[in-house]
């Protein structure tokens, strides 16, 4: 007979037959199984009864079961443990301390913070050196239904090469534990079977990882760990021991469409072309993707959505729609685009269902008059899309060319300077697709702009060919502004160059998109970034500092891409910031010697934080003072207790510089506790002492 309290109350009884010889054992199994699903403890006490049996003081034995993990049955399963810690448990090879290393659950004080995803569980540590492993194991998954398991998660790290970690995982319950894949791989681990040594170049955005788990499919006790040893820790070693993830996703997904690319133009209304790929499923055959949705937004604008059907997208293969009719405003607007319902389906994995993008990168869709790209002396390359649209009341009639079509025509446009002279218009390096006989030319002078009956022809060329040609040199009149309007034969697409000389305004040799200054996770590093839009005869870059914002020094000459039209992104680490707040300012020079300027940034990355607690050993209350050296007057006070657990997380607001907080301790257990502040990023910890 076995009696169950607790969690669940029940009686089981059952009949072992004989005979047992002397001596001997027997196993037996109750025919009727007990639901063990609810959380909580199971007191089993399990006797035998025997008429002949006048020893009864071996007859029972009894045992305590406690369920702390749900059994997770229904998919997809995605958690961002912002409500808890929803059944994951924190544990270690020398519990309770392990060693000063544990596993938090809480907002990510290192690697740039939380980055609005909320809380994260992340490795902590309060001793320098100590070998101990600690992990988060999950729930218990059924799988035993599942067709193309895949798991998903966001990791952060920066670890030395004596500090890893890992996937493992289980499906005996946790007796034994394998690990999970191997790598390295841009998807999953960095090194053969584990994330290590990456302290030089931390991951410090959130990366998503993510493994196909077929070898699981039909396991109905599955559980999983985030497994490692953060060997080297504070105080000693900042930055080596960092690890966290977020956003624990398992699929099983009956198809997986993915928006692979978005591209366009902007300026004027245009279409958007988004590449879709029909993913390969890792488990079992591709259905063809026939039909799906695609929702867009420009600059937060009401979503629109499209249903595309008829497609023919097999599985592992990629095909382009387009948006048409969508209008970009300019090269710093936000677009949003996401694809849902393939087939009619769910589609689980929503990690690569969204692509939110800008279009720095994007060309001028120049199709209009109003678009005209602006251009100076030199070579610009250019191009003529199909794609573009005409419009009678802006184009010209291209009448000196002879009998043309107009079909797409694209605007660029120059200004002579001052004082007018002799100019020149090169039109060569033409590549054209399908056909190839080349570009149609309208050169005009502009009385009022875009409006047609005002314009001027002063040249036009239609040469059936993809041989250069060119207008000039003729002498032009001081500050005056031409258009240039080009269509491609019977709607072909072209690139090709076209090379001013002569009288002409200069353009603006880079125009820089932005310079921005942040702090890293290192004391005293500011990171300096700048993005520039294009460039022409651009030579190098200074990096200038200064204490004061009015006197400033070169510390840095940083090589300039020279001419582009494309986005160019630049990068330097100011490693040694002085104290206090730092005035960063870009300086450009130019081929000619020019100078140029641009905006000041300041950051304060460095400082001398100090906190002190009294008194202590403390009572029923003790006081946490110091100096915030940082752009913010806002922080947070963590006591964390032995074990790792945060036992208290509250928010602050000082008047200035200085904080004075008066904690009460009144509810703490007499024993060892670790209060941190949380300034921005950084984090300072001191242990406190409870003795009552």
């Amino acid at each position: 007979t076995t009696n169950i309290t607790g969690a669940l109350n029940t009686t089981l009884t059952g009949t072992i037959p004989g005979p047992i010889p002397a001596g001997g054992t027997v196993n037996f199994t109750f025919p009727t199984t007990i639901d063990m699903t609810t959380l909580g403890t199971y007191n089993i006490q399990s006797f035998t009864t025997e008429p002949s049996d006048f020893n009864q003081a071996n007859d029972t034995s009894a045992t305590s079961i406690t369920v702390n993990q749900v059994t997770i049955n229904t998919f997809p399963y995605f958690e961002d443990f912002n409500s808890g810690s929803a059944y994951w448990i924190p544990g270690g090879s020398n519990p309770p301390l392990n060693g000063g290393r544990n596993f938090v659950l809480g907002n990510l004080p290192y690697l740039n913070g939380p980055q609005g995803v909320g809380d994260s569980w992340y490795v902590e540590t309060t001793t320098t050196i100590d070998g101990s492993y600690i992990w988060v194991e999950s729930p218990v998954f059924d799988f035993s239904g599942l067709q193309n398991p895949q798991m998903f998660f966001d990791i952060k790290h920066s670890l030395y090469s004596s500090d890893y970690f890992r996937v493992t995982y289980s499906i005996d319950g946790g007796t034994t534990w394998l690990t999970l894949g191997s790598g390295p791989s841009a998807t999953w681990y960095n090194n053969t079977n584990r994330w290590t040594n990456s302290y030089t170049q931390p991951v410090d955005q959130w990366k998503q990882m993510q493994y196909d788990l077929c070898n699981l499919i039909g396991e109905s006790c599955v559980k999983f760990r985030f497994y490692g040893r953060p060997y080297y820790g504070e105080p000693g070693y900042t930055g080596w021991h960092y690890f966290a993830f977020d956003n624990f996703h398992i699929t099983d997904t009956p198809l997986d469409a993915k928006i692979n690319t978005v591209v366009g133009c902007y300026g004027s209304q245009y279409q958007i072309d988004v590449t879709v790929t029909n993913e390969a499923l890792p488990c079992t055959s591709t259905p063809v993707l026939t039909d799906f949705d695609l929702t867009y937004t420009i600059n937060g604008s009401a979503p629109t959505t499209i249903n595309y059907n008829g497609q023919n997208i097999l599985g592992g293969s990629s095909s382009t729609v387009s948006i048409t009719g969508a209008t970009v405003p300019t090269n710093t607007s936000t677009i949003s685009v996401w694809i849902t319902y393939p087939n009619g389906f769910v589609d689980q994995v929503f990690e690569n269902d969204t692509i939110i993008t800008t279009a720095i990168n994007w060309p001028n869709c120049n199709d209009h008059c109003s678009n005209a790209i602006e251009l100076g002396l030199g070579t610009t390359t250019a191009t003529q899309n199909s794609n573009a649209t005409i419009d009678p009341t802006e184009d010209p009639n291209f009448s000196s060319c002879g009998l043309i079509t107009v079909e797409n025509t694209v605007w660029y446009q120059f200004t002579t300077n001052a004082t007018g002279d002799s100019v020149t218009v090169i039109f060569d390096q033409q590549i054209c697709s399908p056909s190839q006989n080349g570009i149609q030319v309208s050169i005009d002078s502009v009385g009022t702009p875009c409006d047609m009956t005002t314009y001027t022809n002063m040249f036009c060329e239609a040469q059936n060919d993809t041989s250069a040609f060119q207008w000039g040199p003729l002498p032009l009149p001081p500050n005056t502004t031409y258009y240039i309007a080009v269509d491609g034969f019977a709607g072909s697409d072209c690139d090709f160059d076209i090379t001013i000389v002569g009288a002409v305004n200069v353009v603006l040799p880079v125009n820089l998109i932005s310079f921005t200054s942040n702090c890293t996770s290192k004391e005293g590093e500011v990171e300096l970034k700048w993005l520039t839009a294009s460039e022409t005869n651009s030579d190098y870059y200074l990096i200038e500092r200064s204490r004061d914002g009015v006197s400033f020094n070169s510390i840095a000459k940083i090589s300039s891409i020279g001419n582009s039209s494309n986005l160019n992104s630049y990068y330097f680490k100011d490693v040694n910031s002085p104290d206090g707040i730092v005035y960063y300012r870009l300086v450009q020079i130019d081929l000619n010697g020019n100078t140029t300027y641009y905006n000041v940034v300041a950051s304060e990355c460095k400082s001398s934080m100090q906190i002190s607690i009294y008194p202590n050993p403390a009572q029923y209350t003790f006081t946490v003072e110091g100096r915030l050296d940082f752009n913010t007057t806002s922080y947070t006070i963590k006591i964390h207790n032995a074990l790792g657990e945060v036992i208290f997380n509250k928010n602050y607001v000082a008047t200035d510089k200085y904080f004075n907080q008066t904690i009460n301790s009144s509810e703490l257990k007499n024993g060892v506790y670790y209060v941190s502040i949380y300034v921005n990023d950084k984090i300072t910890t001191k242990k406190l002492v409870i003795n009552k």
